[in-house]
């Protein structure tokens, strides 16, 4: 018989880039194999949809969504105006499909997600509000994506700042897991 492992310092930062944070899927899928508990996740554009779908439950039904993606196409619509190169309405969708109304206070862990405000030229750790409006505002890159436009600022991609976002575990006192790369 397993016991459950309860780990209250210890974190793990996911990083940007489509790849590593797929990656990271297999790591967290290990964790909940050995029933190993994070107590907090922080997550970089691709990464903050990874950090979102495990701590809201969701990491299986997210492996699913990207092993039956078939084509580009499936994601990235042409907009017809030039505000952005791509429309946001599926990747909205699937955000939708896999957080709904998930808030940030309904998680038994501390998430993190990471973004960037170009309105202040900073970076910005949402901790509170609308799961999916967290992660659709960490994933804008801009130009490629419309930028999400709330509370006078305009949120895109928390990995133009910084790729793997340890600052904010270490400012809140957590040990590390991984502090670099997949």
């Amino acid at each position: 018989m397993e016991k459950n492992i309860s780990v209250s310092k210890i974190a793990l930062a996911l990083s940007g880039g489509f790849l590593r944070a797929i990656a990271s899927i297999g790591v967290l899928q290990e964790f909940n194999q050995h029933n190993i508990k994070l107590a907090a996740l922080s997550g970089s554009s691709s990464g903050a949809l990874v950090a979102a779908a495990y701590a809201t439950g969701k990491l299986g039904k997210l492996t699913e969504i990207i092993l039956a993606l078939k084509n580009p196409s499936d994601i990235f619509v042409i907009r017809p105006d030039r505000e952005a190169i791509f429309s946001n309405d599926k990747i909205i969708s699937l955000l939708y499909d896999l957080f709904a109304d998930f808030d940030f206070a309904d998680l038994d862990l501390k998430l993190f997600i990471q973004t960037c405000d170009l309105t202040e030229k900073k970076e910005i750790y949402i901790q509170s509000g609308l799961i999916r409006e967290a992660v659709q505002a960490a994933m804008v890159i801009p130009g490629v994506f419309v930028p999400l436009k709330k509370n006078n600022k305009i949120l895109i991609d928390g990995a133009l700042y910084e790729l793997l976002p340890v600052s904010i575990l270490r400012q809140q006192g957590y040990k590390l897991i991984q502090d670099r790369p997949i």
